[in-house]
Order: structure tokens, then C-alpha cells, then sequence
């Protein structure tokens, strides 16, 4: 959003704008995943591999929401690992209270807030790490109300915008999980054979994905 804000704001060429864009997500990403594997002092190896993943970098250098999403899930892990293992690290301090904390309004404001359950973690937090328990107390409620006001949030954008699946014609999610659950043997089949048929793109990242993402660009261009 803000490389094409600038790109907007400059009145640069379209194809200028989507270079900015994908631009600043990527730098954004690199610093984000840059700073969870410096205060990771244990699993930086996991860090590391996570953040150079293929399909992670695919989507860090595309105008995405899942670009900060996937910065900042690693960012909370990387904050509260530190704090659960690393036993130099007495207290939290103001600035990962603070990280945390935009951790929390990123990742509770993507659509459906689907990854809201990371946000449990916050549990694996030591309370002893914590100033009193009256700070551990009011930093899980200002994280409450996050994502409380994102809840609203999400409420007020499926009303103003409702989602309408139209990328495979005529489908519908409630039939789908009507059938699945009428026929679970069958619907574990299908399930399973998906996942395999689909498997060998996820790691890759770059051939299927990014091939499409290629000649989306050059028809628009």
C-alpha cells in the first residue's frame, strides 16, 4: 500500500506503481525476517530456511497482504521464543511489547482472521517475564481489544464488500462442506488427493505461481 501510494502520489507510470509497490513489500519483509532471526537465539537455522522459502519470497515481492502477514507471524514466534528459551532475556521490554502488539493488528487483520489462533502463543509467554502481573494483564487486554476492533473491522468490510466466490464458476463453500461432511471416506480422498496433485508447487513457489503471476503482468503491460 504505500509503495503505490507513493507511486500514485508521483504520478508515475501503472507498471512504475507495481514496481514500487512489490518493491516495498520486499524491503519491508527483508527487514522484518532480518530482526526475528538476529534476537532468535535458538532455531535460527529454521528462521533463515522459513524466510528464504520459495514461495515465501514469491510472496514477499508481490502486492500482497500475506507479504506482512508472514513477517510479522515470524517476527511474534521469533519474540516469544526468545523470551520462553532464552533465559538472558529477564523482561520485556517496551519495544517488543510494541512489536508484539503490531504483530497482533496484522495478523488479526487479514480477511476472516483466519490466523487469529497465533495469537495464542501469547500464552507461551513465562509470566515471570513479565514487569507484574498487572502489566501482563492490561498488554493481554489492549491485545483483546486489537483484535476486537478488527473483528469489527472484518464485520463492516464483508457488508460494505460481500464475498462472492467467482473464480471457479458456480461454486459454492457451503455445498462443499456439505458434501464433505456427508461423505467423509470420499471426502478425505478428495482431500488427499489434492493435497498430492498440488504438492509439488507449494515448495517451488516459482514455477506455476509465478509463471502466471509473469503473463498476468505482460498482458497488462
Amino acid at each position: 500500500i504505500v509503495g503505490v501510494g507513493i507511486g500514485k502520489l508521483l504520478s508515475l507510470p501503472a507498471f512504475l506503481v507495481i514496481f514500487l509497490g512489490r518493491a516495498v513489500d520486499y524491503i519491508a519483509y527483508v527487514l522484518i525476517a532480518q530482526y526475528a532471526i538476529k534476537i532468535s537465539k535458538y532455531y535460527k537455522s529454521i528462521f533463515f530456511m522459513l524466510a528464504l522459502y520459495p514461495m515465501t519470497l514469491f510472496l514477499a515481492s508481490s502486492i500482497t497482504a500475506d507479504t506482512l502477514l508472514n513477517a510479522t507471524a515470524m517476527l511474534l514466534i521469533a519474540i516469544i521464543l526468545s523470551y520462553r528459551l532464552d533465559e538472558s532475556r529477564i523482561k520485556l521490554t517496551r519495544l517488543d511489547i510494541a512489536l508484539l502488539l503490531l504483530c497482533v493488528v496484522s495478523i488479526a487483520s487479514v480477511k476472516y482472521m483466519i490466523y487469529c489462533p497465533l495469537l495464542l502463543l501469547f500464552f507461551f509467554l513465562p509470566k515471570e517475564k513479565f514487569a507484574s502481573s498487572r502489566s501482563r494483564r492490561r498488554i493481554l487486554a489492549i491485545a483483546l481489544v486489537f483484535v476486537a476492533v478488527m473483528a469489527v473491522w472484518q464485520v463492516l468490510l464483508l457488508k460494505t464488500f460481500p464475498y462472492v466466490e467467482d473464480r471457479n464458476g458456480d461454486v459454492s463453500m457451503i455445498r462443499q462442506v456439505k458434501f464433505l461432511l456427508g461423505d467423509i471416506p470420499d471426502g478425505m480422498r478428495i482431500m488427499l488427493n489434492f493435497m498430492l496433485n498440488k504438492l509439488p508447487f507449494f515448495p517451488g513457489g516459482f514455477t506455476y505461481y509465478q509463471s502466471n503471476e509473469l503473463i498476468r503482468e505482460l498482458v497488462f503491460l
